[in-house]
């Protein structure tokens, strides 16, 4: 059995896609190429979940992942060999917050799972 690598940062989570999985055909069509490295923008706050180092940030639209067929677009961040680090930085001025520590990435693909939440009897995305 495979074990399940898993990264959280507030309410960010990464999942690591084991080595062997067999991405869909459609999965990896049409990929766009996600420019600013933020995953996750604090809209209250001004600060962001941002991947920094040896990467390349994806959007992959109606692929399979895990067996199960996406819903829409999914983000995906394939770590290169010199590995990557998940940071909480003010997007003002450029600073570490402190909020959260940072996460080292060792190199694979990972896919982020939206966190959701109940609000008053529906399931609601978090919104930082």
């Amino acid at each position: 059995m495979t074990e399940i690598v898993t990264h959280r940062q507030g309410d960010v989570l990464l999942r690591k896609i084991p080595d062997d999985f067999k991405w869909s055909k459609s999965s990896w069509e049409k990929p766009s190429k996600v420019k600013d490295n933020i995953l996750a923008f604090g809209e209250g706050s001004g600060h962001a979940h941002i991947i920094e180092g040896d990467n390349e940030d994806f959007t992959v639209e109606d692929g399979v992942i895990d067996n199960r067929q996406s819903e829409g677009k999914k983000r995906v961040v394939k770590v290169g060999a010199e590995g990557a680090k998940l940071v909480h930085r003010n997007v003002n001025t450029g600073k570490l917050t402190g909020d959260h520590s940072e996460i080292e990435l060792a190199t694979g693909t990972y896919e982020m799972v939206p966190q959701q939440e109940m609000d008053d009897q529906k399931v609601v995305r978090v919104i930082d």
